[in-house]
């Protein structure tokens, strides 16, 4: 149950953001030469998700393995790694979501009007009527 939230709510998180903001800020980043470290912003948040994406695709598939015969001796290293990439994960979203409360999010009220925001809103509220997983 808890894998398949990760999964979904992962996948819209990641959608909200690659569908929706990423596109309409990043023609006004680049207007600006906003870079960090010689990146977009939205590069950088763009390569935390396919991490995670990737991260969360093997968390789920050592799962399953695990799940196949759970007292297997053969169950210890899968265990392990699948202890180590959530660890992993959960360090890599708290990161992602720092930059996003901090860095992102202060940006986008800046970049954009109170009526491209709201716009954005709506279109995130309606991509949430189509259920996305990873």
């Amino acid at each position: 149950m808890i894998l398949s939230f990760m999964g979904t709510g992962a996948a819209l998180h990641i959608r909200d953001e690659e569908e929706g903001l990423f596109p309409m800020i990043q023609s006004k980043l680049v207007s600006q030469s906003a870079f960090v470290q010689g990146k977009m912003p939205v590069e950088a948040m763009e390569e935390e998700h396919q991490l995670a994406k990737r991260a969360l695709r093997r968390i789920k598939e050592l799962a399953r393995l695990i799940d196949e015969d759970p007292c297997a001796e053969s169950v210890k290293p899968l265990l392990k790694e699948f202890l180590e990439e959530r660890y992993w994960t959960v360090q890599l979203y708290e990161g992602h979501i720092w930059k996003e409360n901090n860095i992102l999010f202060p940006m986008v009220r800046h970049l954009l009007t109170r009526k491209e925001i709201e716009h954005l809103a709506d279109v995130m509220k309606e991509n949430r009527k189509v259920t996305a997983t990873l």
